[in-house]
């Protein structure tokens, strides 16, 4: 909420009218925050303070750690080759407007790579796919996909691009 009401105070354009929104916000949550401070000094020397604090690490151990697993940082256990079709590779081109061919073809149902090859430095130079942020020129490999279209965008989600499994 703090941050929602910092956005609202910078956007404003004027040091005034930021100043006036954020006085506004801490006299409008000043009680608030005077009564959660009594019930919580009120409650931290019940069981039920120790039973918060031990859920409140558990949950930011669990957040760092998926940060860090969705930042690529964890090794991944390499997975045994299969005995199934090889796998089909595509290239994009990443150029200042866009990506080049916008729309590929790959056979669905076989693992595809995705080569990325960066042609002018811009927003494409990152590309989102499948929940991931890949800075390129890089190489993806796709598990077996279903028939269906797999969209992929640039950093800025200006420009998108599109891989068909049929």
């Amino acid at each position: 909420m703090t941050l929602g009401v910092e956005l609202i105070a910078v956007s404003s354009g004027s040091p005034l009218a930021g100043a006036a929104a954020m006085a506004g916000f801490v006299v409008g949550t000043a009680p608030a925050f005077a009564l959660l401070g009594y019930v919580l000094r009120r409650i931290s020397r019940t069981r039920l303070a120790r039973w918060a604090a031990i859920v409140a690490m558990g949950s930011g151990l669990w957040t760092a750690g998926a940060g860090v697993n969705l930042g690529g940082w964890l090794a991944q256990a390499e997975t045994p080759a299969a005995s199934g079709p090889a796998a089909t590779t595509v290239t994009v081109w990443a150029t200042r407007d866009g990506y080049r061919p916008a729309i590929v073809t790959a056979r669905a149902g076989v693992p595809v790579e995705v080569v990325f090859e960066l042609v002018d430095q811009g927003c494409t130079g990152t590309v989102s796919i499948v929940g991931r942020d890949v800075a390129l020129p890089a190489t993806v490999r796709l598990p077996p996909q279903p028939a269906g279209t797999l969209r992929y965008v640039c950093a800025m989600g200006m420009y998108t691009g599109f891989i068909q499994f049929s």
